[in-house]
């Protein structure tokens, strides 16, 4: 459904991708038979298959490690930090602790990578994607909502930094932030060249338009100490994406047609304004998610409905009548005769909220 990727540069200067597929619930890789269709721990038949079996063997094989190589990388306190050697499994348990127990039958096929190595030393790999780039790629299936925070944050984690604390030799001590904390980084030869040929450093399949709710006369304003007055009379002249979008209804009646979330579909928010879109991209719109304490609740409720606003007395206007408070006005919706919002707002926490913090809204509703 969904991609995105990052292109990084490792300390041997080499480039690799780091990629995030969003797959629909028709594709998802949850069952064992789904997981063995696209992910293989053991070593292949050096008869029937040789040539995978000389790539795995070459790429896929964790080790020598331990008494045979205690200097490895991999050795902390006499252990692997990569848990190798792997139980022998007859078929593939899924989700374990975010990870499936990948099957390793004890089949007898076994090598030489200075010592006697069996299924229970293969990294997880693609049948695929090893004939095709002939090359160490590890492939992992991740369905536990453990590895999320995990996947986002690998993908964007940036490059390696150093820093580098510079003293001169002087009797006086003076503290130079500049020269004290030099933020030092390596561009290799490879990555100057993907540079120079301006070449992608991430992509991704779809644009995320967060659209903002604020209360009137209660929008963010962004200043540095000392120039607070500035900030607030440039604020005057910039439109949130909430403001712009009544701006917009106030002169675009085609665009009186749509609900507050659908605008970024049809219009794109550039110079603090909404303009048509020419070029139809993949576009999600989220809305901010607010809090059932906070008055701007009943705010983002009318949102949901209402299309076509002009002003925030828009929205708290019904049959020609002002209406004293978001809550009112959308009470004379008929949008809270039910439980329906509360259930909405637990379904939505349990998604996203940790326990505590999804007992504590209960609490509050």
């Amino acid at each position: 459904m969904a991609f995105i990727y990052t292109i990084e540069f490792q300390k041997r200067g080499l480039p690799h991708a780091h990629i995030l597929i969003i797959l629909n619930d028709d594709s998802k890789i949850e069952t064992s038979q789904a997981i063995d269709k696209f992910v293989c721990a053991e070593m292949p038949d050096k008869i029937l298959d040789p040539k995978l079996f000389q790539i795995v063997t070459h790429f896929m094989i964790h080790g020598p490690f331990g008494i045979f190589n205690p200097k490895s990388p991999c050795m902390e306190n006499g252990i692997c930090t990569k848990k190798f050697p792997k139980d022998f499994q007859m078929e593939t348990r899924p989700n374990i602790d975010g990870y499936p127990y990948y099957k390793r039958r004890d089949n007898g096929i076994t090598i030489l990578s200075g010592k006697p190595t069996d299924n229970r030393y293969v990294i997880p790999y693609n049948r695929y994607l090893m004939l095709k780039f002939n090359a160490h790629i590890n492939v992992e299936i991740c369905t536990s909502i453990k590895s999320v925070k995990y996947i986002f944050k690998y993908i964007y984690k940036g490059y390696n930094c150093t820093n580098v604390d510079i003293n001169v030799a002087s009797n006086i001590n003076i503290h130079d932030e500049i020269k004290s904390h030099l933020n030092a980084r390596y561009v290799s030869a490879c990555e100057s060249m993907w540079r120079l040929l301006e070449n992608n450093m991430h992509d991704r399949s779809h644009a995320v338009i967060r659209l903002g709710i604020h209360l009137p006369l209660q929008q963010p304003v962004y200043f540095t100490a000392g120039h607070e007055r500035d900030a607030l009379l440039r604020s005057e002249n910039k439109h949130t994406t909430l403001t712009a979008w009544f701006e917009l209804n106030k002169t675009d009646l085609n665009a009186r047609q749509y609900l507050y979330g659908e605008i970024p579909y049809h219009y794109v928010f550039t110079n603090y304004h909404w303009k048509l879109r020419k070029k139809r991209l993949n576009v999600i719109s989220i809305m901010y998610s607010v809090h059932p304490n906070s008055g701007e609740l009943f705010l983002r409720l009318l949102l949901l409905h209402v299309c076509g606003a002009t002003s925030f007395d828009y929205l708290k206007t019904i049959n020609g009548i002002l209406m004293s408070t978001f809550k009112e006005a959308a009470i004379k919706r008929n949008l809270l005769s039910d439980d329906k919002e509360w259930e909405s707002c637990l379904e939505e926490g349990s998604i996203y909220q940790m326990p505590s913090q999804l007992r504590s809204t209960f609490a509050f509703i």
